[in-house]
Formats: C-alpha cells, sequence, structure tokens
C-alpha cells in the first residue's frame, strides 16, 4: 500500500471531471498506455477505456486496482469533496460515499471487474488497513478500505467460510469506527449469520 495523503499532481482537477476521467489523468501521468495500466491493473483493456469514457462506472474495487498501479490514493481518484476544511480532511471524508457503497453488499455479492483477492491477500491488507487506524492515517484508511469490504462480500456470498465472515467482521469494524472518528455516530446494526454475530455498519445517514 502506498502513496500520500495528497497528491499535488492531482491537487487541481477539475471537480466536474468524472472518475474515469480522473483515471485517463492518472494514467497518462504515469506514461502508461491503457494497456499498460490494464496489465498492471490485472483487469482488461477495453473495461480501462469504458471507464475513462463514462461508458461504464468505476467500482471501488476496480479504483483501488488503479491506485495500486499507479502509487496513488482512490481518494484522488474518486475526487469529490465532502465536508472537509482542508484538502486532507477532504481526502477522508472523499471515501465515505465508495465505503457506503461496499457495506451495501452484505447480503448480494457486488459484480466484480476482476476476481477478487484470496483470503490469504486480503488478511495482508487487513493488517495493513489497522496499521493505518493506529497511526491515524484516516485518508488512506478510507481509500483502500471499500475495496476489501467489497472483495470480501464475494468471498462470504460464494464460500459463507467462517474465516471470511470474520474478516469481513474486522472491516466492517473498520468502517464504523472511521465513520465515528468523522462525525458519523450512528451506531451499527448487527445481523446473525450461522458464523456468529457480523455487524451491519450503516451509512445511510452521510
Amino acid at each position: 500500500m502506498t502513496g500520500h495523503d495528497w497528491n499535488p499532481d492531482l491537487a487541481h482537477t477539475d471537480r466536474s471531471e468524472h472518475t474515469g476521467q480522473r483515471i485517463a489523468r492518472v494514467r497518462k501521468l504515469r506514461n502508461l498506455s491503457q494497456e499498460g495500466l490494464a496489465t498492471l491493473a490485472n483487469v482488461s483493456r477495453s473495461l480501462i477505456a469504458k471507464v475513462e469514457s463514462g461508458s461504464k462506472p468505476a467500482t471501488p474495487s476496480l479504483v483501488a486496482a488503479v491506485a495500486r498501479a499507479c502509487s496513488v490514493d482512490p481518494a484522488e481518484i474518486n475526487g469529490q469533496p465532502y465536508r472537509g476544511t482542508d484538502k486532507r480532511s477532504d481526502a477522508v471524508h472523499a471515501t465515505i460515499p465508495a465505503i457506503r457503497m461496499a457495506l451495501a453488499y452484505v447480503e448480494v455479492a457486488p459484480e466484480l471487474d476482476m476476481p477478487p483477492r484470496t483470503l490469504d491477500e486480503l488478511a495482508t491488507e487487513l493488517v495493513k488497513l489497522q496499521k493505518l487506524q493506529k497511526a491515524a492515517s484516516h485518508a488512506l484508511l478510507g481509500a483502500f478500505l471499500s475495496a476489501v469490504l467489497e472483495e470480501l462480500a464475494v468471498h462470504v456470498m460464494e464460500s459463507d467460510a467462517p474465516r471470511a465472515w470474520r474478516m469481513l467482521n474486522r472491516a466492517q469494524s473498520l468502517a464504523g469506527s472511521l465513520a465515528r472518528r468523522l462525525g458519523y455516530n450512528e451506531p451499527p446494526r448487527f445481523r446473525w449469520r450461522p458464523q456468529g454475530l457480523i455487524p451491519t455498519v450503516s451509512l445511510g445517514w452521510c
């Protein structure tokens, strides 16, 4: 997980641009072709082309994959301020809509643009996210958390494995903690699953 809380290369991007246009901007700043970015992000070139043209929306998992490939923060690609008072707090609040979307996939698995990472890979990512939480790196935590929630939702719906549920539980707890730190104070709701109590964190109030 690389990058900074804010990238000066993207500081003056047009806030009216859609996410695909910002992906194209990041790609060009890294001197990558669509094919090159697609290879690094493990997606098809046609998907990159459709997203950049605006004919297909960019999912949180795709944004996270592009961000990893280009060594930028996903919040910069999402590119819209929410309640922030400066560029750092803008970046934190900008992650909330994507997290809200990812949390909606507890009952129905999302349709990802690429296969989810393995549980071992996601476990490593969760450790990194927990370290970001302890370091109060909220912008980076929020930026990468939505993709992890999406990918774990796929594992849960496909396998119903206890490990996948435990990991989803941890990711949802991180989302709830981040939301509370940002001032979204509605408590998490809980639902029972065969493996135990799994919190479903509602961000409908954001």
